[in-house]
């Protein structure tokens, strides 16, 4: 996850785009990420919490990590699916609340390697 919000903060670097990156790490760290009503598209009454957010002063770019190797078609079904969702909870939470910036999906961000405890991976 921190991996991808690297990419994110980088991509924004290239693009000369002034922003900041929030990534979503669990107990205590997520709060910034939490998207009301998109927990799982389920309940409106509950947050979801997006994986790596770019906001700048006019859009939010969110992006969501899942795995993503050829065994798993979980990162592939569920993904857009999650996706999707945040960006439309949050931009309707944005209308609500009077805030006029634009929510979108990320650009595509290259793979990033990390190690981990389970050894290599990549993002």
């Amino acid at each position: 996850m921190c991996a991808s919000g690297f990419a994110a903060a980088t991509w924004a670097k290239q693009h000369n785009i002034d922003a900041y990156v929030t990534v979503d790490i669990g107990t205590g760290g997520h709060e910034a990420n939490a998207v009301p009503g998109a927990s799982d598209g389920k309940n409106n009454k509950n947050k979801g919490y997006a994986d790596v957010v770019l906001w700048t002063k006019d859009t939010v770019y969110i992006w969501e990590v899942k795995p993503n190797g050829a065994e798993s078609e979980y990162g592939r079904k569920e993904g857009p699916v999650d996706l999707t969702r945040y960006v439309t909870k949050l931009q309707a939470h944005f209308d609500k609340m009077g805030d006029d910036r634009d929510v979108e999906r990320g650009p595509y961000l290259p793979a990033q390697v990390f190690n981990s405890g389970q050894g290599k991976g990549r993002v």
